[in-house]
């Protein structure tokens, strides 16, 4: 058995990338169609029920876990399966559902997990500026309590998520099928030996992201300069690659006039 690290673990995802990259490609265009559409309905029902469209609410939260939540798993199930040599196609993205229920309390207790974290950070900050009196000043600020919160908050975020890495995808596992707690349990206790490097490659692969997202606009930008320059450099009144009047006004003051040639009249004809 191959011992788990960054390097491999990379690796790894890089010869899968490289090897299947227009099956790959294929799923995560079918995957992003999906989620724009589901987006669309999340959308149109939060303002059938009188929310805001943008709004995280009730409604875009049963969207997430009965409909986004057991779709999203099926990716990761895509590329295992292609990881290990065996068939998988197009319909593979969604064989989540047919683990649908388990899949869907697994995706509930995900949420009451780390939302319940959420909360409770959320209310170490609020007792912070209670007790500090930010609330009665015009600018709230972060206090020393409450940027330890935050920063606690982050940290079992991390460790859960780490813990928990592999839940849905045991549960959906053709070799595993496992059962809500068995699943839990089973991801907890795999990725306990192999925590810190597992740790250390969600944060490579979430900065690889990050860049991704932000470099993608700046290359377009870079390959847009050029004719912004352009545009900048040219008058606004003036016909495209010609001096406006000024230069020319500048240029017959500070110049001798070159002698006049004698004006041509009548159509230019070239000899043939």
């Amino acid at each position: 058995m191959q011992t788990f690290s960054v390097s491999v673990a990379l690796s790894n995802g890089w010869r899968l990338f490289t090897s299947r990259y227009g099956t790959l490609l294929g799923a995560t265009l079918l995957l992003t169609v999906v989620s724009v559409g589901v987006a669309i309905a999340e959308a149109a029902l939060n303002g059938m029920f009188g929310y805001d469209r943008s709004d995280y609410t009730v409604v875009s939260m049963l969207v997430q876990v009965f409909f986004a939540g057991p779709f999203s798993v099926g990716i990761l199930l895509f590329a295992l399966l292609h990881l290990r040599g065996e068939p998988a196609d197009m319909a593979t993205l969604f064989a989540p559902f047919k683990r649908y229920w388990p899949i869907v309390g697994i995706c509930v207790l995900l949420n009451l997990i780390f939302g319940g974290v959420a909360l409770v950070a959320a209310f170490l900050v609020g007792v912070s500026f209670v007790f500090t009196g930010a609330l009665e000043t015009t600018t709230v600020a972060f206090t020393g309590a409450s940027m330890i919160a935050v920063l606690g908050a982050i940290c079992v975020v991390l460790f859960l998520l780490t813990r928990l890495l592999f839940t849905s995808l045991l549960c959906i596992d053709p070799r595993r099928r496992l059962g809500v707690t068995a699943a839990f349990a089973t991801s907890w206790r795999r990725t306990g030996p192999v925590f810190w490097p597992l740790l250390g490659l969600n944060i490579i692969m979430g900065l690889i992201v990050v860049a991704s997202v932000v470099l993608l606009p700046c290359h377009s930008s870079s390959l847009a300069c050029p004719s912004w320059w352009r545009s900048l450099q040219l008058p606004t009144n003036s016909p495209l690659g010609t001096p406006d009047r000024r230069a020319q006004q500048h240029q017959a003051r500070h110049h001798h006039p070159l002698p006049r040639l004698p004006e041509l009249r009548g159509p230019l004809s070239y000899p043939t």
